[in-house]
């Protein structure tokens, strides 16, 4: 198993108060098209 707390971790985080799947979502969707954005720029 290539990542043995992985699984702790989510369950963890995503049972906290005030997660917002949504939100998390749209924040890491932000930042890989902002990546993608830069990179196509660079080119």
């Amino acid at each position: 198993n290539d990542y043995p707390n992985l699984a702790e971790f989510v369950t963890d985080h995503v049972m906290k108060p005030g997660y917002d799947y949504g939100e998390e979502f749209e924040y890491g969707l932000d930042l890989i098209l902002s990546g993608l954005e830069e990179a196509l720029a660079g080119q």
